[in-house]
């Protein structure tokens, strides 16, 4: 797609789409680009550390539970340094998780409340 727009040889950079937007004379929409390459996945796995966090069961310890909830602040942070593809397997390994502890919860509250019937 972007072949079209400008050379082969401009495309080879870290940030391609960024060229080609520039290129199309939308560069005011460059630094969005720019920025999301950066953050993107950073604030996904953000995202989802806060997700799963909140989707598992609390610890009884509240030390453990203040620990839980820096955790997440805290790998964000190393994942800025991390390879991007590193960063997108834990993405998709803590998306399965996540989906994973929601099918648990979902099954552990329909078994009690069928225990409950009883």
């Amino acid at each position: 797609m972007l072949l079209g727009i400008v050379s082969y040889k401009r495309l080879n950079v870290a940030d391609p789409l960024a060229v080609g937007i520039d290129a199309t004379g939308l560069r005011w929409f460059s630094p969005v680009i720019k920025i999301s390459a950066i953050f993107g996945l950073f604030s996904t796995m953000l995202v989802q550390m806060l997700a799963q966090t909140r989707i598992n069961p609390q610890p009884a310890d509240p030390v453990q539970a203040k620990v839980m909830l820096i955790m997440p602040i805290m790998f964000s942070i190393f994942f800025l340094f991390f390879p991007a593809g590193l960063v997108l397997y834990w993405v998709v390994q803590n998306l399965l998780s996540i989906v994973q502890q929601w099918h648990i919860n979902r099954t552990i509250k329909a078994e009690a409340e069928r225990k409950a019937r009883r």
